[in-house]
């Protein structure tokens, strides 16, 4: 793991997955963190909490907050602010910032 996180650009914060080792994860170079949760506010005041694994119940989620995890290799379908953004459900992309926003929004009008 340490490898392919090193193969990454920028400044990393790691969420733990089921099967990771933190003391793994924070030798790379490029983590700065290592937490087993993330709340991130995004442009426009989206507010998101990240996760490995999903949450049936997250902080804020009645309060227009989202969840995005992985863990589940794409087998859950979105679920009301909920959604799989790992490596595998999402084609192997990883997710920017912009890609997430759009992704939301695509939701949100969606609905």
């Amino acid at each position: 793991a340490q490898h392919t996180i090193e193969r990454l650009h920028g400044r990393l914060i790691i969420l733990t997955g089921n099967h990771d080792k933190p003391q793994h994860l924070k030798a790379a170079r490029n983590v700065i963190e290592v937490r087993e949760t993330l709340r991130i506010k995004l442009a426009d005041d989206v507010r998101v909490f990240c996760s490995h694994c999903p949450f049936y119940s997250w902080p804020g989620q009645y309060r227009n907050v989202w969840h995005i995890h992985g863990h589940t290799h794409g087998t859950l379908p979105y679920r009301n602010k909920c959604m799989d953004v790992g490596w595998d459900a999402t084609g192997r992309v990883i997710i920017s910032e912009m890609l997430l926003r759009e992704m939301i929004y695509a939701l949100q009008t969606s609905l």
